[in-house]
């Protein structure tokens, strides 16, 4: 089974809304708040886009966070499998960081 989490830094955070840098990147800096199961059926970059949509578009009802937008991160946990890949959301697509 996995499942995906939506990782946003908090307002006052400076990296907020930037691309992507490693020597600056600290997942501890993030908080989750969102997370939900993933749809096997769709491969990794179809289903990052569509939740990209969902989240800006049509926000869950108790959704805590602000629209998908850069700098956001969006873990895949294959709990299974105990793994874990991070896409960072860039201006355009996904970056896979880990």
């Amino acid at each position: 089974m996995k499942i995906y989490r939506i990782w946003q830094l908090p307002h006052n955070n400076p990296q907020l809304f930037r691309e992507y840098n490693a020597e600056k990147f600290d997942i501890y800096d993030y908080c989750c708040v969102w997370w939900d199961n993933w749809d096997n059926t769709l491969e990794i970059r179809k289903q990052l886009e569509e939740i990209f949509t969902k989240f800006n578009v049509d926000l869950p009802e108790h959704f805590a966070g602000h629209s998908l937008s850069v700098s956001d991160v969006i873990e895949v946990f294959d709990m299974d499998k105990n793994i874990h890949n991070l896409y960072y959301c860039q201006d355009i697509g996904f970056t896979l960081i880990h």
